[in-house]
This record gives C-alpha cells, structure tokens and sequence, in this order.
C-alpha cells in the first residue's frame, strides 16, 4: 500500500511540479546535509547513458536513518521534496 502511494506522489511530482516543495539545488543539497546530515546514495534515472530531464535523488543519513526522496529537474537545477521520514530499514534482497 505504502509503495503504491509513494509511486503515485512520485508521479504527480513529476507530472505538476507545483505541488512539490522545490528549492535550487545545490542550496537543499547543502540543507539536507547541515540540518540532517543527509548525502545522496542513489539516484534513479530513467536510461544509462541518456539525458534526462528529470531523476530522482535519494538522500539518507546512515546512523540517524533519516531520509529525504526528491525529484531533480536537471533544466532548471532545482529539486522539489517528494517524502523524507526519521526511520529507514534496508531490504535484503535474496
């Protein structure tokens, strides 16, 4: 249910941008990592290899396992805030 949810806000942030908080990039990017000590670990693009006009970034800090998922529209160097949350728990894949 929840990842139904997220990928349905993922959507409408990418879909109506102006219903996303959105900042200049490099300025949440500074933000996340002062205020909450959260770096990018992954990023989400839609071909190798191929321009994007979007992708979506995550930003986690590993020991408060605190979270940040924002959609970077590369054109206009901004990143708008889709979720973040305070706990985070690692999928094992098998």
């Amino acid at each position: 249910m929840i990842n139904k949810f997220i990928i349905a806000l993922v959507f409408v942030c990418f879909s109506f941008p102006a219903f996303a908080t959105c900042f200049e990039s490099s300025f949440l990017k500074q933000a996340l990592f002062k205020d909450l000590g959260e770096k990018s670990t992954w990023i989400g693009l839609a071909e190798e290899n191929v321009p994007s006009p979007q992708a979506i970034v995550l930003f986690e800090n590993l020991k408060k396992k605190s979270w940040t998922i924002v959609v970077y529209h590369v054109e206009r160097n901004s990143m708008c805030i889709v979720a973040n949350g305070n706990y985070a728990h690692k999928l094992m894949v098998k």
